[in-house]
């Protein structure tokens, strides 16, 4: 057998796991059957080693078929072609919701940042701050209103940076507590 023929072990593995590691000929599964990669087109008449060219077979389905042709593609595969079309859409669309979530998120640091700074002229939030507690704790739990609220809050009554970042993560902690009061059980346990 040529190398171009066998499939690796990870491109097996991706055939499988599209086909739900059945034989698409006879629906036998593991461990009552062998599975191998079988080529839908055979290599021998000029089919690739690719993972659209590749059904998963059992031992005795890839032996009978040998190296004939498949006048039809088995339903099965057919579906399993459509299944996972329809994962890469919505694993495509997923991914650009994550990045929208998080340009809002990284916007909406902004902002707060800004009211910070408009009360603390020469101070900026650190990254550390913006990015993990506000970004991961207040941002996840909190609409963005609410958030910027605390911050102003906390800025027009406490006169020292360092202070009102303090004082802003107690009131942000407490709109928390308002909005989930499992969050105090959690907490005191």
């Amino acid at each position: 057998m040529s190398e171009s023929r066998i499939a690796s072990k990870k491109l097996r593995f991706e055939v499988f796991k599209r086909d739900g590691f059945t034989c698409l000929y006879c629906g036998r599964t593991p461990p009552a059957v062998t599975l191998q990669a079988d080529h839908i087109l055979p290599a021998s008449k000029g089919g690739k080693t690719t993972l659209d060219n590749l059904a998963t077979s059992c031992a005795d389905c890839n032996a009978g078929k040998s190296s004939g042709e498949l006048k039809a593609t088995p339903a099965a595969l057919g579906i399993s072609i459509e299944l996972a079309a329809e994962r890469r859409s919505q694993l495509l669309a997923y991914r650009k919701l994550l990045q929208k979530l998080a340009r809002e998120k990284q916007e909406g640091a902004e902002h707060v940042s800004g009211v910070y700074t408009s009360y603390f002229k020469s101070w900026r939030l650190s990254p550390m701050f913006v990015e993990g507690t506000l970004k991961s704790v207040f941002m996840c739990q909190l609409p963005q209103e609410e958030i910027e609220e605390a911050m102003h809050i906390a800025c027009s009554r406490i006169h020292d940076a360092d202070r009102a970042i303090a004082y802003f993560c107690g009131v942000c902690w407490q709109k928390i507590r308002n909005r989930n009061p499992r969050v105090d059980a959690e907490k005191d346990s």
